[in-house]
């Protein structure tokens, strides 16, 4: 399992990987994690990383499987973790450390 924190202006994002099930977490909420279902996404950066979905009505359930599948085709939880990090870095979130079961944090 990986534990990594991400910043975003203010808020403290916390990302759970765990083989290939992966959790998000916003300080603004609390600790609570949940999956990709229960996150609020930007139809704007959706059309931008998907042009094709434009006029699609279905636009986050297509983006959210895109994902999944995505994450499903990635070898362990390393790469995952560079894959969510190269992603998020477009968007404005930064890595600030992560770390792995039964080693010592990374700081970034």
């Amino acid at each position: 399992m990986i534990e990594a924190i991400f910043l975003f202006g203010a808020d403290v994002i916390l990302i759970r990987i765990d083989e290939h099930h992966i959790q998000f977490g916003n300080t603004s909420y609390g600790t609570r994690l949940g999956t990709i279902d229960g996150l609020q996404l930007s139809r704007s950066g959706v059309e931008k990383e998907f042009p094709d979905l434009v006029n699609n009505v279905l636009w986050r359930e297509e983006a959210i499987r895109r994902f999944k599948e995505n994450i499903k085709s990635l070898k362990g939880e390393k790469a995952i973790l560079r894959y969510i990090e190269e992603d998020l870095g477009k968007h404005g979130y930064v890595l600030k450390r992560w770390k792995q079961n039964g080693y010592r944090e990374v700081k970034v």
